[in-house]
């Protein structure tokens, strides 16, 4: 139960047949029922239902008026649309760009006995007015003893992630203000909710900030009484009942929490639901009845979850409600890093840890390879494991690829000896004899491997000094296949038993892609795009005219001499004749990680690391293109972390598990630590 519940917000991206190259923040907007005690309704937007909101309060209130950046046009949402034409400019009326003024102007007009409804433009842009919210308006009644009061404020601002609101306009910032009495802070869920506490905050005796989700406006369109009602503030709602979890949050995230439930029902998991609606101050009740019931309480909310108003929640509840709870209380929230800027293009969504029908991490079958074994033997007993989806994989390949690609690896097959060493031409044998396939599919399928791996591989220093190496590889011919072809392969010889190294490797080829010597060094490859748009055609005659040498006898060879240093593995990787541009990426764990940039015939440009590095398939002198961010996204999260958030989990759990960087077609996440002399850690991804 516990563990279902690590992962239940749902992330559905659109992508090409490439890279996931537009995603869209995700969810289904459930609208509410008006109560029909409130008389006639007519369909609204949330933007549209704050204009009536305002709308009223100036009609019925004389005092009421309305400010901020922009108002008097209708404000950057259109929410104050056609106010100032109806009630004049003394009402509703521009301030200059100075929210510590905005709201200092509502409290002393509030203090005045005005109604002062304060609009600041992004909830991002509230922090110039916190000491104005924080240290006066909260404090009016405390310090005078209740003598004067600015109760009759309202602040509004534009509130949540958005998807393309890049640094300063995606902050979710209700815990900042949970630590102030004095306070009453709000968020609602819909129009039909947002009309009814909205107008509960104008009216209330308290200074009040009401977060308005920016990305419901539009969205959020349903039937909204028109008359004036409210909706009492501090009183959270229960949407449905429910005996197995209780799930809260507020805003928009309720919604996502909405389709979470569903999907428990097919399970038979009984979700209560609850919108806590007031997050200041907050019902404590509710929270505690429901959670004596179910006996299990899930948080969810967009912000950032160290310190968030998830935290609070599930400290009283681990409290008042400790001989109830069946399992910890769980919060499934925002990473604790700054939203990703300048990625219009990218709705990025950190806010979501969440992988249920998103991302499911799978494990890895492991095989062992004796070295020792004569080499027309050494695949015999592990191929056959993987006969159907080979077979298949091969099918696919013939379908999709150049005609050129066959051609050659028939004449490869033919010519086996001129083209092939020892002892990986018997090798060759051995794959193609243990599935019934022919010599040149083999070959084929060694060439497919090598030329086609779009990946995004890191190196990060840590706290101990130990150098990790992450990867994520992506493979654009049928990724499923790719998945069930996919094993953890353990390299030794039993007559060195000393001697082993590790593989995250593709059933049928001999190379390597992502491979660990525990203690000595680390290594991945990416395909490096190039503007030459016939390169793997010069890859392809290469070697046929015995130029180069292709990735898969190169690796081997690498990793199956056991003399060979991290110094010398770096000099052969930047001096050997390749058949295609590569990056490597390659570490020994302690003291030096690089990328090295190769062309055919020498490397180009080499970086060594300091603290971290990223690479994809494009040079790293160059901006990612915009149709695919992975580097620049990576990178961004990375420099949010300190030395003591660089670890595995992390990289796993948050660089390598954020999408694009994680995409439709990615096959496995691997993570290596040459320098603990750790076993490599890798999973399967599945992204739906």
């Amino acid at each position: 139960m516990n563990s279902l519940f690590r992962r239940l917000i749902v992330n559905t991206p659109k992508c090409s047949s490439f890279f996931l190259r537009r995603h869209v923040a995700h969810f289904t907007f459930f609208k509410d029922q008006p109560d029909p005690s409130h008389g006639p309704t007519k369909e609204m937007n949330l933007c549209q239902t704050i204009q009536n909101t305002l709308d009223i309060t100036l009609a019925n209130d004389l005092t009421a008026i309305i400010f901020g950046e922009d108002v008097a046009f209708g404000g950057v949402f259109r929410c104050t649309t056609d106010l100032r034409s109806k009630y004049g400019a003394d009402r509703v009326f521009n301030t200059p760009l100075c929210e510590q003024g905005i709201v200092g102007f509502g409290i002393g007009a509030a203090v005045a006995g005005t109604t002062a409804i304060a609009e600041i433009q992004f909830a991002d842009y509230i922090f110039p007015a916190y000491d104005q919210i924080v240290n006066e308006a909260s404090k009016y009644r405390y310090r005078s003893q209740n003598l004067f009061n600015c109760g009759k404020l309202t602040i509004r601002a534009p509130w949540g992630a958005v998807g393309h609101g890049a640094l300063y306009h995606s902050q979710s910032p209700e815990a900042q203000f949970m630590h102030t009495p004095g306070l009453k802070v709000v968020i609602p869920r819909s129009a039909i909710e947002a009309k009814g506490l909205l107008l509960s905050c104008i009216k209330d005796e308290n200074p009040c900030i009401f977060f308005e989700p920016k990305i419901l406006y539009r969205s959020a369109k349903e039937d909204v009484p028109i008359k004036e009602y409210t909706i009492p503030l501090s009183k959270a709602q229960i949407i449905h009942e429910g005996s197995d979890v209780t799930l809260v949050s507020w805003g928009t995230q309720v919604h996502v929490l909405r389709e979470v439930a569903q999907m428990a029902a097919k399970d038979n998991i009984s979700c209560e639901l609850i919108d806590l609606r007031t997050i200041l101050p907050w019902d404590v009740d509710t929270i505690c009845q429901s959670v004596s019931k179910t006996g299990r309480l899930l948080i969810s909310h967009e912000a950032p979850i160290t310190g968030g108003v998830g935290a609070e929640i599930a400290a009283t509840v681990a409290k008042e409600c400790f001989l109830n709870l069946e399992a910890p209380v769980e919060r499934v929230c925002g990473y604790d890093i700054h939203p990703i800027p300048h990625i219009m293009y990218i709705k990025l969504f950190l806010l979501f840890i969440s992988f249920v029908n998103s991302d499911i991490p799978l494990d890895i079958p492991s095989f062992s390879i004796d070295l020792d074994l004569n080499p027309i033997d050494r695949w015999s007993t592990i191929i056959p494991n993987f006969a159907q989806p080979l077979h298949e994989f091969n099918d696919e390949i013939r379908a999709q690829i150049p005609k050129v690609y066959i051609d050659v690896a028939e004449i490869v097959a033919t010519r086996l000896d001129n083209h092939i060493p020892q002892p990986y031409h018997d090798e060759f044998y051995s794959i193609a004899r243990a599935i019934s396939m022919p010599l040149a599919d083999i070959v084929l399928i060694n060439l497919v491997y090598e030329l086609r791996t779009f990946c995004t591989s890191l190196l990060v220093r840590t706290l101990n000094g130990t150098i990790l190496h992450g990867r994520n590889l992506d493979f654009d011919i049928n990724a499923a296949l790719l998945r069930r072809l996919t094993f953890h392969g353990k390299f030794f010889r039993t007559s060195n038993l000393t001697f082993q190294y590790e593989s995250i490797h593709f059933a049928g080829s001999i190379g390597l892609l992502t491979s660990l010597r525990q203690g000595y060094f680390s290594f991945s490859i990416n395909q490096r795009q190039i503007s030459n748009k016939h390169w793997w055609m010069n890859a392809l005659m290469s070697i046929l005219h015995l130029h180069s040498m292709p990735l898969f006898i190169f690796t081997r060879f690498i990793f199956d001499n056991p003399f060979m240093s991290y110094k010398d593995m770096v000099y052969a990787l930047e001096t050997q004749h390749l058949i295609a541009p590569v990056y490597f990426i390659v570490t020994d764990g302690h003291s030096s990680g690089m990328i090295i940039t190769r062309n055919r015939l020498n490397s180009i440009y080499p970086i060594e690391l300091n603290s971290t590095l990223v690479q994809t398939n494009y040079d790293h002198w160059l901006d990612d293109p915009l149709q695919d961010l992975r580097r620049t996204t990576a990178e961004n999260i990375l420099q949010t972390f300190n030395l003591t958030q660089m670890t595995t989990n992390n990289i796993f759990n948050i660089v390598l598990s954020v999408i694009p960087v994680l995409n439709r077609i990615t096959i496995y996440t691997a993570i290596m630590n040459p320098g603990e002399k750790q076993e490599i850690f890798a999973k399967i991804r599945t992204l739906k």
